[in-house]
């Protein structure tokens, strides 16, 4: 029977272990297990008063134990711990309400907190993750009776909410995993739909606001519920769904959703006699195990294998509780770890690890083999009391619990006893070469059956065969290093490993005839692998220095004895003279050309005070800006070399200086002139002599060539060429008489007149010339000049000295000469004007010389007849002579009206006008000869109006 705790797999004929933690965790189950980066496993668990954290490395051994008091965990016993591991391996274990501890990966606890969830009352944590900002996501759910939940997100430092969401009973009926991946995040639990079947939810939050993005719901097909389930593996998730059937077996319905949650693959699993859970690998594969069932399904769904009752030797029934449906988490690449409690308080709690490929062991029976269990004792180290801070106290558990803290745990081990446990190689071997054979033999057990297995590791060159079964003949083709295996045993191997050195037979040549540069030297190499080495000159390396010509000989053996002997001819050869040129001097500028001497490969020219490289061909081409020592370095194409050296002296013309550039005024010439004592001159414009005039805008550049050939340069410029200021004293002209005229230029920078003023302006008031010269901004002078020709006389005398007028009358004024303008004391500026006062009256006048004079009149009011006049007779005949009646009013006339009337009464002449008068006709006709009646109504001077009568005669 096979012993309790020992389970091998033979496939890689490594142990893959089985592990009894004993006694010490006596009042619980482990609740929730993670891997750290290096593969070993974290497992944790709640018990009475305590949280027990457990580290355990790939050979199922206990790296460390942490147990923490928590006195409201007394009755909370078996309540989930969760474990979540940073990238860094940061370890973070949540309890019951709220309390989060940080350990270290050596188990060292950094700090504890209490999570700030005041509206939760009785709570446990059933997820952790951190999202890529830092902010943690806690799934929190209440105890139970209630199965609502809550959705936190807090900040880094674990002090402030940024949202808190409940998840009702609308949404998830039993509330299970979190997946924070990145910033996505998925909770998942299970529901019963509208038709009373067990459903499971998948919901994707939103990360900024905890809304519900996405919600995927797939159904089951029982209505007895057992379970959900999810798992991610890269970018795609399982999830579960478990039922009982009629018969009291477990079915389940796998589903596989993408990273969108769109279900992509759908299995059926049906009629498993326990509640299972499941991984997926990373090609898609599906794990199973429920109790004693342990089964895989391939990408597409198919059976890969399945194995009942594998865990009946450990002598118990495994235990599932609801919370604890049998752990499974990945352990590596190729296993799973699987954690199995017995059932019964006081049991002992199994962890074992199992090949995913499902292969059971086949070493047992093995003739060689025996199965035996190896107990483990491993001392506990005695835990300190800590306490962390006010919020939060808490401490290990003291040495004086030894109820609950035993002083070492004991593991159990699967070891085999082998009669094939031990191999030994024999030796020495002797010298061997290229084509040697050797018999290799090897002692092992005595008792041992099996023969021992040869191999050569890591080259070729061989042939191997065995001669029995301990022996094999060996046949070295070539020389080197052989490492030679023999090993012997089936599921426990033994081996032992020999390194073997074959030596190279004797084959070798030097070089053929050589050819070397007189002065050099070479080193002949016979080559390496050799017993010994002897040359012409009894040397007795495996190289030689040559210097000279000659032929030189080496006489090999090698360590198998045999002998060779090799030969050279070596001449040495003299390469040809190299000439860089002779010392030198080189204006400054100039460009220093040199070619080398023929009969070379590589050149190489370069300058001894830099070291900068000049040139790499035969010719050189420089300009000299300093004194230089020049180095030159050829090579033959047999890698002789030549060198050779010149010095290159520097000369400078003597400098001269053509002046700042400069601006010109137009009409300027400036003259510009180089240095005396050149050899010869050369303008950019062509001009071959010293100096040259410049008037307008342009560059202008002077190169003079010294007594030795080499050149100095220099360059004015006329920038701009300004145009000359343009004064205006205008037209030359006469002036009038007393009077001045004001000689204004325009506006300009300077001024300078005739007579030496500087003002802008200056007065003329005699005849003769006046002249101006004025400069602008520029410097740049113009000039002007006008002639006053004459002094012309005022206009005089042009109005009477005296005038009269009645005081009914008006008078006009009107000067004796015409002039250009006119100006009255009256204000009026018409020539002639007409008054009613008497008085003084004043005249000015421009004439058309523009000379202004001035006159006055002197208007008396005189004695004049007043009243009315109205003649006796007229004679109207048209001769001229009294030809209109019309009657005379002296003064100053207000109203008028004349009537005259025939001798019958009738109107025959009215007007109210007084200038006008009567012709003696009366439409048309011509009245006759007769006396006829006039009437005359008149007001004059403002006096009242006035009625007079009278008659006359019409003579014809």
């Amino acid at each position: 029977m096979l012993p309790k705790s020992c389970y091998t797999q033979a496939n890689t004929c490594q142990d893959y272990f089985y592990s009894t933690v004993v006694k010490i965790y006596s009042h619980g189950t482990f609740g929730d297990f993670k891997k750290l980066s290096n593969g070993d496993v974290l497992a944790a668990a709640t018990f009475y008063g305590e949280i027990r954290l457990l580290r355990m490395n790939q050979a199922g051994q206990i790296v460390w134990e942490k147990a923490i008091d928590k006195p409201n965990l007394l009755t909370n016993n078996g309540f989930p711990v969760q474990i979540w591991v940073s990238p860094s391996d940061e370890i973070y274990v949540s309890a019951l309400r709220g309390e989060l501890y940080k350990f270290s990966k050596d188990g060292v606890l950094l700090w504890s907190k209490n999570l700030p969830f005041p509206e939760f009352a009785n709570y446990y944590v059933k997820g952790i993750g951190i999202l890529p900002d830092g902010d943690w996501i806690f799934w929190v759910r209440e105890e139970y009776p209630s199965i609502c939940g809550y959705l936190v997100r807090m900040k880094p430092d674990l002090k402030q909410i940024v949202w808190s969401k409940r998840i009702s009973l609308n949404e998830l009926y039993e509330l299970r995993n979190l997946i924070v991946d990145g910033f996505n995040i998925i909770i998942h639990g299970g529901l019963v739909n509208a038709e009373k079947k067990v459903a499971i939810r998948v919901l994707s939050i939103d990360h900024q606001t905890g809304n519900i993005l996405h919600k995927v719901d797939v159904n089951g097909k029982g209505t007895n519920a057992m379970g959900v389930g999810l798992k991610k593996r890269k970018q795609n998730y399982l999830i579960w769904i478990s039922s009982k059937d009629v018969s009291g077996l477990v079915d389940y319905e796998l589903t596989v959703l993408d990273e969108k949650l769109s279900p992509t693959k759908s299995y059926s699993v049906n009629s498993i006699p326990y509640s299972s859970v499941f991984e997926m690998t990373d090609d898609g594969s599906i794990i199973g195990n429920s109790g004693d069932l342990f089964f895989k399904l391939d990408p597409q769904g198919m059976p890969v294998f399945s194995f009942k009752n594998y865990i009946n030797f450990l002598g118990g029934v495994p235990y599932y509780s609801l919370l604890h449906n049998g752990i499974m988490t990945v352990m590596n690449v190729a296993n799973f770890l699987f954690y199995v409690g017995e059932g019964k308080f006081g049991s002992e709690q199994h962890f074992y690890n199992v090949d995913t490929n499902g292969i059971m062991a086949t070493c047992m029976g093995q003739v060689d083999v025996e199965l035996q269990v190896e107990k483990v004792t491993v001392p506990i180290k005695n835990p300190d009391v800590i306490s962390i801070d006010s919020i939060l106290p808490f401490r290990f558990l003291d040495t004086s619990a030894k109820a609950f803290i035993p002083e070492s745990f004991v593991y159990e081990r699967c070891v085999t006893k082998s009669d094939c446990n031990e191999v030994k190689i024999e030796k020495p071997f002797g010298t061997l070469c290229e084509g040697s054979t050797l018999i290799l033999k090897a002692t092992k057990n005595e008792n041992c059956k099996l023969p021992v297995q040869w191999r050569i590791l890591e080259t070729d060159g061989y042939n191997i065969s065995s001669t029995n079964d301990s022996a094999a003949t060996i046949t070295f083709r070539a020389a080197g290093q052989y490492k030679v295996l023999a090993q012997v045993g089936s599921c426990r191997i033994s081996t032992d490993t020999v390194t073997i050195h074959v030596n190279k037979a004797v084959h070798t040549s030097l070089p053929a005839d050589i050819s070397f540069c007189v002065g050099d030297s070479f080193l002949l190499n016979a080559g390496t692998g050799f017993k010994s080495y002897l040359w012409q000159d009894g040397s007795r390396d495996s190289v030689l220095k040559v210097k000279t010509s000659g032929t030189y000989i080496v006489s090999l053996t090698d360590f198998c004895n045999n002998s060779l002997q090799v030969s050279t001819q070596a001449m040495a050869i003299f390469p040809p003279d190299l000439d860089a040129g002779i010392d030198t001097s080189v204006c400054f500028g100039d460009t220093l050309g040199r070619t080398a001497s023929k009969g070379f490969e590589t050149y190489i020219w370069s300058d001894l005070s830099t070291q900068e490289i000049l040139s790499n061909n035969s010719k050189l081409g420089i300009p000299i800006t300093s004194d230089r020592r020049i180095f030159l370095k050829a090579t033959t194409a047999m890698g002789c070399i030549k060198n050779d050296t010149f010095s290159v002296q520097l000369i400078s013309a003597r400098h001269f200086d053509l002046g700042d550039d400069l601006n010109l005024c137009a009409g300027d010439t400036v003259n510009v002139s180089g240095g005396l004592g050149y050899m010869k001159y050369q303008w950019n414009n062509g001009d071959l002599g010293r100096s040259i005039n410049i008037w307008q805008v342009g560059t202008y550049t002077l190169a003079a060539t010294d007594v030795n050939g080499c050149i100095f340069q220099d360059t004015i410029s006329v920038n701009k060429v300004f145009s000359l200021p343009k004064p205006n004293l205008g037209e030359d002209r006469a002036i009038c008489q007393g009077t001045s005229l004001q000689l204004n230029p325009g506006l300009f920078y300077r001024y300078l007149w005739h007579n030496g003023n500087s003002n802008a302006t200056i007065q003329a008031s005699n005849t003769g010339l006046y002249a101006v010269r004025v400069w602008d901004e520029n410097n740049c002078s113009g000039n002007d000049t006008m002639f006053v020709s004459s002094v012309l006389p005022l206009p005089t005398n042009f109005l009477n000295a005296r005038d009269s007028i009645c005081q009914y009358e008006k008078l006009q004024l009107k000067p004796s000469t015409t002039f250009k303008n006119y100006l009255w004391s009256t204000g009026s500026t018409q020539q002639v004007i007409s008054v009613e006062k008497s008085g003084l009256y004043v005249l000015r006048v421009t004439d058309n010389n523009n000379c202004i004079g001035q006159d006055s009149i002197v208007v008396v009011m005189k004695s004049c007849m007043e009243g009315l006049y109205v003649p006796n007779a007229f004679t109207p005949n048209k001769d001229g002579l009294n030809d209109i009646f019309k009657p005379l009013l002296f003064g100053n006339i207000q109203a008028f009206k004349f009537e005259i009337y025939n001798r019958f009464g009738h109107l025959v002449f009215s007007s109210d006008d007084y200038t006008r008068g009567w012709d003696g006709s009366y439409k048309g006709l011509e009245q006759p000869t007769g006396n006829y009646i006039w009437k005359c109504s008149y007001s004059m001077n403002g006096g009242k109006l006035q009625i007079q009568k009278g008659s006359f005669i019409l003579v014809r």
